[in-house]
């Protein structure tokens, strides 16, 4: 161990982290984020969330230097996306994913950053697309309800790739939200995160397969089968996927 540090004197529910290129640990526990040198593990910053909590999803960080927290104000079923200035600790602005305060639609799997620095939050209810320098919405695509929605994956032309809740992994044209292509999920049903490999490639598991589709039509170019569900798929920098199934096999596949 290199060092150890106690956060708060309140117990909450593991804490999301995330780092920057200068090797500043941000953790959301609670109301609060604490930006923390990772090497002497001095706390820098304490950033209040201001009544909201943090939902134990991973921040992200934008070339501008905007961290995008997802969090969950209190008593609501609604989640928040929180633009913080890693530079001055300030909260530049907040986006709320809320349609009606009957539906339930929290932030669901870690947000992802467009070409255009948009930010995509999976939500109960659907895709939300923002802005990143200002919060502005600029497209929600809805999708019927589920707790099972992951987060997406944006391709190098700025597609959006996610699985929805309707058993369809869909490709949206991160500009409009309009659909490109959709997969119908016939059998088992693992709705993880997909990867892209440099050629623009999909990656993602379906129907007790790992499959490989051209990321403009939507058409399989391969599929990898054991009989079994697969997780979320990784591309290492040789091009050789990585992916385990249910059972915790880790396997290499070269494409």
């Amino acid at each position: 161990t290199v060092w150890t540090k106690t956060l708060s004197n309140k117990e909450w529910s593991y804490a999301a982290l995330s780092i920057d290129k200068e090797g500043t640990v941000y953790v959301v526990s609670g109301e609060a984020v604490f930006a923390v040198n990772g090497t002497t593990s001095e706390i820098t910053r304490k950033i209040s969330l201001r009544g909201s909590y943090g939902s134990n999803i991973k921040p992200v960080i934008g070339e501008q230097g905007l961290m995008y927290i997802p969090t969950v104000p209190s008593g609501s079923k609604w989640g928040v996306i929180n633009a913080v200035n890693t530079e001055n600790g300030q909260i530049d602005w907040k986006y709320s994913t809320i349609k009606s305060e009957l539906m339930n639609s929290e932030i669901e799997g870690t947000p992802a950053i467009g070409v255009r620095g948009e930010i995509y939050l999976v939500t109960k209810e659907g895709v939300h697309a923002v802005d990143g320098k200002t919060g502005n919405e600029l497209w929600v695509f809805e999708t019927s309800r589920s707790h099972w929605e992951a987060g997406p994956a944006v391709g190098n032309d700025g597609t959006v790739f996610l699985w929805t809740a309707d058993r369809k992994f869909r490709a949206l044209n991160g500009k409009s939200g309009e659909l490109i292509w959709k997969f119908n999920a016939n059998g088992n049903f693992m709705p993880f995160k997909p990867a892209i490999g440099a050629d623009g490639t999909i990656y993602f598991g379906a129907d007790e397969s790992l499959l490989a589709c051209n990321p403009q039509t939507g058409n399989v170019k391969w599929k990898f089968s054991k009989g079994i569900g697969f997780g979320s798929p990784i591309v290492g920098s040789n091009g050789v996927l990585y992916v385990t199934h249910k059972y915790n096999t880790l396997f290499a596949i070269d494409k």
